[in-house]
């Protein structure tokens, strides 16, 4: 199943998510509303959202609230990439000039928190204490990812069990908070709330993963971005966490040069391409990214076959085999 035809399980929700996030995103202060729309307008699969949404009817609760609760994911992300742009120094965000590169990082980085406090009334406002403490929870887990990463930023010797770690803050925990909003709404048993934090948080890892090794290898045009962004950032993520496992002192020295030239100019990564291929590490993030898939279909044998159980599993193998 593509993307396409599982998001159009959920279509009509996903028209009214945009008039949410349009109704929620505006402000007294023009360039509130001017910042948020730049980003929400600039484009994206909203796959948090449809997470939710499909989470949601999964669990056979089909109320009004399920987008109002995509909605706030929604917003929660939004913030995140304004912050991290800013962080990261991007220039670029989805193809368009990033949010930092036409307003400076000031104004973003207020625009990012006023976002996290506009998701954090929007889902006290609904009396819903738990998914009140998952939320508070799963924004701290992200800033904790960021910390993580900024602090490992340009250090070689940083561990797979590190990376594992800031992934699992900084991007899996929001996929699974995702998918318990609707677990909860739906009145599941615990066990069931916690097999779709499972299924989140494995999707994530496995989504993570992808990205990062597409950052080194993808086509730019079909990325959105520009190709070694982690390179120029100084992240040293896993597929080359495991290439400076198997390369030589020599060639080590050489991806320690390519970080530093990349260091304010453009990035040449032809030469860790080549690396990545001789020393497998493709295969094995790939291999990794499978493997979490797998447990996160696992996570979903607690619930009824449905078509949105179906779509769920799909969207699962999506995240694999997108084709960048």
């Amino acid at each position: 199943m593509l993307y396409k035809e599982i998001a159009e399980l959920v279509s009509d929700e996903l028209q009214f998510l945009e008039q949410e996030l349009g109704r929620h995103l505006s402000s007294d202060n023009p360039l509130v509303s001017q910042i948020s729309e730049h980003i929400r307008k600039s484009g994206g699969k909203r796959i948090r959202p449809v997470l939710v949404l499909l989470c949601c009817k999964m669990c056979d609760y089909q109320e009004q609230d399920a987008i109002l609760y995509a909605a706030v994911t929604e917003l929660i992300h939004t913030a995140t990439l304004l912050h991290d742009d800013v962080i990261d120094e991007a220039a670029t965000r989805r193809g368009v000039p990033s949010a930092n590169n036409l307003w400076g990082n000031k104004l973003p980085v207020l625009v990012g928190d006023y976002l996290y406090s506009t998701s954090s009334l929007m889902v006290i406002e609904r009396n819903q204490p738990k998914i009140v403490k998952m939320m508070a929870g799963t924004i701290r887990s992200v800033v904790d990812g960021e910390l993580l990463e900024t602090f490992k930023c340009g250090d070689f010797s940083v561990t797979e069990e590190e990376y594992f770690s800031v992934v699992s803050d900084k991007t899996a925990s929001l996929f699974a908070f995702c998918c318990q909003i609707g677990g909860i709404l739906g009145k599941k048993e615990n066990s069931q709330v916690e097999a779709l934090a499972n299924f989140g948080r494995n999707l994530g890892i496995a989504f993570q993963l992808v990205d990062d090794l597409f950052d080194l290898i993808a086509q730019p045009k079909k990325l959105g971005k520009p190709v070694g962004n982690d390179i120029k950032e100084g992240n040293i993520t896993l597929p080359l966490i495991h290439l400076l496992k198997q390369v030589t002192p020599a060639e080590t020295e050489r991806i320690r040069q390519i970080f530093q030239s990349a260091n304010g100019g453009p990035v040449d990564i032809t030469y860790i391409k080549e690396l990545l291929e001789r020393y497998e590490s493709k295969q094995y993030i790939l291999g990794l990214a499978a493997q979490h898939i797998q447990k996160a279909r696992q996570d979903l044998s607690h619930f009824d076959d449905s078509a949105f159980t179906q779509a769920l599993l799909s969207l699962a193998d999506y995240v694999i085999d997108r084709d960048f």
